[in-house]
């Protein structure tokens, strides 16, 4: 199950920031898309997109749902909760709260 935790549109309605996270038996991966031409402009690039994604395998997973106190609601529910605990400082935040509860996560950045 995949909603979006965060989305915002510059003034053509194109999409210029999402936030996603989805939810597996695997685990939670929230993925981070910024569409910006100043960032291919910056980097010489022709792509204009960076891409930033955390994700967690399903112990901590697991550990994170319980530290929110909603381990016990369903995937929907819990994706909600989480665009709800994190509102849009998805990045710091939420690294900061998996280092303090000590759940494990992995990241990845693109390009």
């Amino acid at each position: 199950m995949t909603i979006d935790l965060f989305r915002k549109e510059d003034a053509r309605n194109r999409i210029s920031d999402s936030i996603h996270g989805t939810l597996t038996e695997a685990g939670l991966s929230i993925v981070w898309q910024d569409f910006n031409p100043a960032n291919a402009e910056f980097f010489g690039r022709d792509d204009d997109e960076d891409e930033y994604t955390v994700t967690l395998d399903k112990e901590n997973t697991q550990k994170l749902f319980q530290a929110m106190d909603c381990s016990e609601k369903s995937d929907e529910e819990k994706l909600v909760e989480l665009k709800r605990f994190f509102q849009r400082a998805y990045t710091a935040a939420f690294k900061k709260y998996c280092d303090k509860h000590k759940i494990s996560y992995d990241t990845f950045n693109w390009p």
